[in-house]
């Protein structure tokens, strides 16, 4: 081989070493800033009912009011579904407004629920859960 196939090779080598790491350099550089984002702020998840608890007579359910908000630090995630579990053998979904708040209305029947709201997370907030519980009883 000549000189100048040498050079062609070497210079191909090269190339290609700086392309696979600039490739590395950014994939690695992604994947910090997304870390970043998910570790930017605390993700919050509350869960509270109104009201809390109560008594109903025989045959009677409660209306209860499931309310919340999904933060992230200070602010609100908008548009995301928040899983209300604990209820009764399902689950209901609610998409939080654009303030992070959600609601939803339940009729309990007697008896002691721990009602779970939980939020999967998405490619910029981890995962959050809150717990309730909400006792209703019969009046005797």
């Amino acid at each position: 081989m000549n000189n100048n196939n040498y050079s062609n090779t070497f210079i191909l080598v090269i190339m290609t070493g700086i392309f696979a790491f600039t490739v590395l350099a950014m994939t690695s550089t992604s994947f910090s800033q997304a870390s970043a984002q998910m570790t930017d702020c605390q993700t919050s998840l509350s869960l509270n009912s109104n009201p809390s608890g109560g008594t109903v007579a025989s045959g009677s359910t409660l209306p209860v009011y499931l309310l919340g908000e999904l933060k992230c630090g200070d602010s609100g995630i908008g548009s995301v579904t928040v899983i209300i579990s604990g209820i009764d053998e399902n689950t209901e979904n609610v998409i939080t407004n654009e303030y992070g708040k959600y609601s939803l209305g339940v009729l309990l029947a007697p008896g002691e629920y721990s009602v779970e709201a939980f939020f999967a997370g998405d490619e910029t907030h981890v995962s959050a859960t809150a717990i309730r519980t909400i006792t209703v009883n019969e009046l005797v």
